[in-house]
């Protein structure tokens, strides 16, 4: 069954917009899975296009391993 960008975003667009935050958990920080799926790069569009808070959520650790390699390398990433 294919299933057209404009039908995804009436059916599931309004429940993004609706619950008005969205948390993304970025892990590894440098190369996050969340950015390597379809549904999760639609619900991002969604959020910013809508308005809708975004909230980003690291681990304890990798929290650390971005603030040391922001400290070390600047912008470079490993």
């Amino acid at each position: 069954m294919t299933v057209s960008p404009q039908s995804l975003a009436q059916e599931f667009g309004s429940r993004v917009q609706s619950i008005g935050r969205l948390l993304t958990m970025l892990e590894p920080w440098h190369n996050p899975l969340y950015l390597t799926r379809a549904w999760c790069l639609f619900e991002l569009y969604t959020a910013i296009g809508s308005g809708v808070e975004i909230n980003v959520i690291l681990t304890e650790q990798e929290q650390q391993n971005f603030v040391r390699a922001m400290s070390s390398i600047g912008c470079e990433l490993p």
